[in-house]
């Protein structure tokens, strides 16, 4: 499973996640939080392989273990996703 196809938004047609390249975003935000595969498997709930697989692009983690990885490594699951990097701004008002 090298593509997934989804919308992004701001767009009206569908692009192409490149897994490979999730994968590579995960495994440089593991090593510079300097967490090992095993480390980082076992925070995340999920086997040292499957860490490996998703890293090398030959699998895709579940909604929930995409969100596990996120809070892990301290990302955000659109830079996993997309390598990109969203600023979030709130006024006080939505934070009461």
């Amino acid at each position: 499973m090298e593509n997934v196809s989804v919308y992004l938004e701001g767009t009206d047609h569908l692009e192409s996640l490149d897994m490979k390249a999730m994968g590579a975003r995960v495994r440089k935000a593991r090593e510079d939080k300097k967490l090992t595969r095993e480390k980082f498997s076992e925070m995340i709930e999920v086997s040292v392989n499957f860490v490996a697989d998703v890293e090398y692009g030959k699998k895709s983690p579940s909604c929930n273990t995409l969100f596990r990885m996120a809070q892990a490594l301290d990302v955000s699951v659109d830079y996993l996703l997309s390598g990109r990097v969203f600023k979030t701004y709130y006024d006080e008002e939505t934070i009461r």
